[in-house]
């Protein structure tokens, strides 16, 4: 994945610096108005449904405050990142540590290959201590998105 790709992948208007939910459902529907604007989602409610079922059979928290929700589904025409952090922490299972930042993700099936490059950088990118302290300080979404950029 070039600069280019990466770069067109984060959008300041897809970062939510403030979710309210303390599970993992109410931060979904906080997602929702970015998924339902966003011209890479097809259906956004099948999306968030896709995104939900497979967290729900297992979780892609790191155990480090951080999560990569997904899905490989036909309800995103190309791939879609969201972001969101949580001060207090968000609960995705009863037997994970709580998450600060989520990064909600989808996929066409058919582009694995698009969706390991960006899991890779985006994982990469935060295992960086930091990159994730410096994500959890950002004070808007465009310096969250710089940050993001920054490590690249």
């Amino acid at each position: 994945m070039n600069v280019e790709e990466k770069d067109s992948l984060l959008s300041p208007s897809c970062v939510l610096l403030n979710l309210k939910g303390s599970h993992f459902t109410e931060c979904l529907q906080e997602f929702l108005p970015l998924v339902k604007a966003s011209a890479s989602v097809i259906e956004a409610d099948k999306f968030l449904q896709d995104v939900q079922e497979r967290e729900h059979s297992s979780s892609t928290n790191t155990g480090r405050g951080i999560a990569f929700p997904h899905a490989r589904t036909h309800a995103v025409g190309k791939i879609f990142v969201a972001i969101g952090r949580s001060i207090q922490g968000i609960s995705l299972q009863s037997d994970t540590p709580p998450v600060h930042l989520l990064f909600l993700i989808g996929t066409p099936p058919g582009e694995i290959a698009t969706y390991l490059d960006c899991m890779s950088w985006l994982a990469a990118s935060v295992r960086n201590v930091n990159v994730y302290t410096a994500l959890l300080e950002a004070q808007t979404p465009e310096d969250f998105i710089t940050i993001m950029q920054g490590d690249r």
